[in-house]
């Protein structure tokens, strides 16, 4: 056990060592615990699960082997197996933290949001635990119940002043209801005594754009673009906000750096050619869709070179390529808002509608073609027509076009 804490980083010999310490150590001494969330961490959640069986057979009362077993199941997706241990435990420790919170975990894995929050809300009148606190915290959140969630927040905070998730997390609760201040307050005083604490720091840059200190923002992304340079997130994030100080050449060399990091993130290529058409530069913004359009042809890539058409006021080619985007995705509003935008510039939403109309008559299952007439007689304000095509579209396919 010695040998494997000594050798972290060594996954291999890790394993080896908590492997041996696991079969000569009794049961309950957590051995086979570590050497069961090692398998699993290495993708062999057979062989953690069989580890895990075997010291519940040893040691059926051993709750932490049970609970760690359940939530191997849960990952699995094995809900009903991981009920079943979970109940065991709980028949004997109707409180314990741990199998509340993965009961909790499992009813989220299913839907039922509402058995998760009874499930904390219990442990939490039972135990007033700071993470069960937290746990609640975000799922009111995630329903906007702020007022809830800064409850548990704060409540979770009078137990554990440093709780430093609950920290981050009611700074951005306090940045949805405008307490702007109050969530700089925080963070910075949290990263004072935790100076690597990456989503604090994130939080913080929200918080600081809202106030219009776009240094501050700027200065932490340089930071942390030196400090990991290979992270394309970072160069990203530093891009967007030399764009709001109006730095657009140094804007481009961090999309550029980020493409490049990770090259198949269509956002990035996004925000390079959102760049490009800012400042006219044509001819760039054309290469860089070109280059992987080359490779591949998928339905982001021609929107963007519609994009660019249609910012060079080259109507045709850009309905040419935008037609071919939804042709491959029949669902893309943006593909459909920027094709009627190009019918419009031409002063031509009448004929556009008479042929979409010609079209639908000859086949009325196009429904690439009724969601585009659809637009165009909202675009003009004939909101009786753009409502019958809507519900037209609707009784078809009822799927959703965002």
């Amino acid at each position: 056990g010695y040998h494997a804490l000594q050798n972290k980083n060594d996954v291999s010999k890790t394993s080896e060592a908590l492997k041996k310490a696991a079969d000569l150590a009794p049961a309950r001494s957590g051995f086979p615990l570590g050497y069961a969330a090692q398998l699993a961490k290495s993708g062999e959640s057979a062989e953690a699960m069989a580890v895990l069986q075997a010291t519940c057979n040893a040691a059926p009362d051993y709750f932490p082997a049970l609970v760690q077993l359940a939530d191997l199941h849960r990952i699995e997706k094995n809900h009903g197996a991981a009920l079943e241990l979970l109940e065991r435990v709980l028949a004997s420790d109707s409180s314990n933290p741990a199998a509340c919170q993965t009961k909790a975990q499992v009813f989220l894995d299913q839907g039922k949001r509402d058995q998760a929050i009874d499930t904390l809300e219990q442990l939490d009148a039972r135990i007033g635990l700071p993470l069960t606190k937290y746990q609640l915290a975000l799922l009111h959140l995630a329903d906007g119940d702020t007022s809830q969630a800064r409850t548990k927040l704060n409540d979770a905070l009078s137990i554990e002043p440093n709780h430093a998730d609950a920290i981050v997390l009611l700074a951005q609760v306090e940045l949805r209801t405008g307490a702007v201040d109050d969530a700089v307050g925080r963070l910075e005083s949290l990263l004072k005594e935790r100076s690597d604490l990456l989503p604090a720091e994130l939080v913080l840059t929200d918080a600081y754009r809202r106030q219009g200190r776009l240094e501050e923002v700027a200065a932490i992304f340089h930071k942390r673009v030196e400090a990991n340079p290979e992270n394309p997130g970072d160069h990203f994030n530093l891009g967007r906000v030399l764009v709001l100080q109006k730095k657009p050449a140094e804007a481009r060399l961090s999309f550029v750096e980020a493409h490049r990091l990770q090259p198949d993130n269509m956002l990035f290529l996004g925000e390079l050619v959102g760049l490009d058409l800012l400042l006219r530069d044509f001819p760039k913004a054309h290469d860089s869709v070109r280059s992987r359009l080359a490779k591949e042809d998928s339905w982001e890539l021609l929107f963007l070179e519609g994009r660019i058409f249609a910012a060079e006021t080259k109507w045709e080619e850009a309905r040419e390529r935008l037609l071919k985007a939804l042709e491959l995705n029949p669902g893309s509003l943006p593909a459909y808002s920027l094709l009627v935008d190009t019918y419009r510039a031409e002063q031509r939403p009448a004929e556009a509608i008479a042929e979409l109309e010609g079209l639908l008559e000859a086949n009325p299952s196009r429904l690439r073609h009724r969601m585009l007439l659809a637009l165009l007689h909202e675009r003009d304000k004939n909101y009786t027509k753009a409502v019958a095509a809507y519900d037209e579209l609707i009784n078809q396919q009822p799927v959703s076009y965002t």
